[in-house]
């Protein structure tokens, strides 16, 4: 079984008005952009990981999947990258925003995703392209 970790919160940055982002420094404005957001997968680990007491609610929720490897979704930390290697988003793969909600207001820090409904959900996650 593998085991992702999710975002779950909103990113401290969100809260910026349109104009603050305006004013960012160039350096700044790179770091906002390649934030995280709520559904991003931000670490793969294998069954029966020990998660830190700071990997749970509200800030991050963990999904397991029977029966997949490790290996077979360890792509899903990837950055997103352009051709020169700049970092464009800090995840490149995330599960849709509205689901990672529905696991937050239900109050579970951990989600197993029955056996039938893995290669559904795997179907669903979201790949950033910019």
């Amino acid at each position: 079984m593998a085991e992702l970790l999710v975002r779950a919160q909103k990113h401290y940055l969100d809260d910026l008005t349109p104009v603050q982002v305006s004013a960012l420094p160039v350096n700044k404005k790179l770091q906002y952009d390649a934030r995280t957001e709520i559904g991003d997968i931000i670490c793969v680990q294998p069954d029966g990981w020990t998660w830190g007491r700071e990997e749970c609610l509200p800030v991050f929720i963990v999904i397991k999947f029977p029966g997949i490897s490790v290996d077979l979704v360890k792509q899903y930390q990837q950055k997103l990258k352009d051709t020169s290697g700049l970092i464009l988003k800090r995840r490149k793969f995330r599960i849709p925003p509205l689901v990672v909600l529905s696991y937050v207001q239900a109050g579970n820090s951990v989600v197993t995703i029955a056996l039938n409904k893995i290669a559904k959900f795997r179907d669903d996650i979201l790949v950033k392209t910019s």
